[in-house]
């Protein structure tokens, strides 16, 4: 097949990278009267790390803070201490999309990395889907809503 019309596994993986590289770009803007609500807040994954969706103007701004942590998976062992910052992309009634990146690590070959979630919400108090970090490999992951003060 030919290189502009050819749906082959070279045309294909083109695409797929051109998607992901616009998409890992992408901030979505928030009308101000899209209910929101339910997203903004500090969330909770495990004890060491929480989630922090802010309102930004027409945006929904998010942090993740994480301390350094013995992981019960062999692979990664101790994970860094970070800060990832970001955009939310989408956000519907029951789902959030979101991009960010390594902004601050005591593994400095962290800084810069991308960061990229997808989560469903459970209730009001569950939001569950998953996380690629920089070990680009999918981690699931269920936030839950931390007590308001």
């Amino acid at each position: 097949m030919d290189g502009i019309r050819g749906t082959g596994r070279i045309g294909f993986a083109m695409a797929a990278a051109v998607a992901a590289l616009l998409l890992g770009c992408a901030t979505g803007r928030v009308p101000p009267s899209a209910n929101v609500d339910w997203l903004l807040g500090t969330w909770q994954w495990h004890t060491h790390s929480r989630f922090e969706f802010v309102r930004d103007g027409d945006e929904i701004a998010w942090t993740m803070t994480r301390s350094r942590v013995l992981s019960n998976n062999p692979r990664w062992g101790e994970k860094a201490a970070v800060e990832v910052a970001g955009k939310v992309a989408t956000v519907t009634s029951d789902r959030v999309e979101a991009f960010g990146t390594y902004e601050r690590s005591d593994t400095p070959l962290l800084v810069g990395r991308r960061f990229r979630m997808w989560l469903t919400r459970e209730g009001g108090a569950v939001l569950r889907g998953e996380i690629v970090g920089a070990g680009n490999e999918p981690i699931p992951v269920v936030l839950r809503k931390a007590p308001g003060p």
